[in-house]
């Protein structure tokens, strides 16, 4: 994350260039950014995640220490309000993927994928707006510093996959253990903005890694018996 918070910096302190020197900043970031996360932000629309890194640079001014350390956290599930349009009926068939750092191996500091719902119809169920304002996807993965979480709809047959968003967030930024983006803040392929409502709602639960006591949302679970699965 260093070199992302030295860069968006330079952008703040020379912002006098405005729109033009914005995207220069941002073209910079996308070709520095940590090794293994580069090919994760394409062909996606990566502009939400990269300002959302401008946003945590914006609060240096008011934190003790900086850059603040990286919280080492347990993302215990997804919620999604408002089900995503990835079909002819209205719906999709959600699978998420996680990959960052491993906080329970200090040696190894590459990128790698954490979390990987297993494919079995038993894990991915359809879901459809009509049927279901909310859903929780389990997901119960330790993360740690820069996180990227893929959100794929597969297809009936199980046999195509298609991206419906990715997002990317560091835990030194996670306040009260939770994440909560909207259809603006997430990325996407650029003409699939329309298949999210405007009332569409990402959350992302946190626990404090090695908590005992992880909060259960009371909505249809998604994956429950896939914890942590590769």
């Amino acid at each position: 994350m260093a070199v992302w918070i030295r860069l968006q910096q330079k952008w703040l302190v020379e912002d006098d260039f405005a729109n033009t020197k914005r995207e220069r900043t941002l073209d910079l970031l996308h070709k520095e950014a940590p090794k293994g996360l580069l090919q994760l932000l394409t062909p996606l629309n990566p502009m939400p995640s990269q300002i959302r890194y401008l946003q945590y640079i914006s609060r240096r001014n008011i934190s003790p220490e900086w850059p603040p350390p990286d919280r080492a956290l347990a993302l215990d599930c997804l919620i999604l309000r408002i089900v995503p349009s990835f079909d002819v009926e209205g719906g999709c068939r959600p699978r998420v993927r996680v990959y960052g750092l491993n906080p329970r191996d200090k040696e190894d500091r590459t990128t790698r994928m954490l979390f990987n719902m297993a494919k079995k119809r038993k894990s991915i169920r359809y879901l459809r707006q009509a049927d279901c304002d909310v859903v929780n996807i389990d997901i119960q993965c330790d993360v740690q510093g820069d996180v990227v979480l893929e959100c794929i709809h597969v297809s009936s047959d199980f046999s195509r996959e298609e991206m419906m968003f990715r997002v990317m967030f560091n835990t030194a930024f996670i306040r009260s253990n939770i994440l909560i983006l909207s259809k603006d803040d997430i990325d996407v392929l650029r003409d699939a903005r329309e298949r999210f409502t405007k009332d569409f709602r990402a959350e992302f639960l946190f626990t404090d890694m090695d908590s005992s006591c992880a909060p259960r949302v009371p909505v249809p679970t998604l994956g429950g018996e896939e914890k942590g699965g590769q």
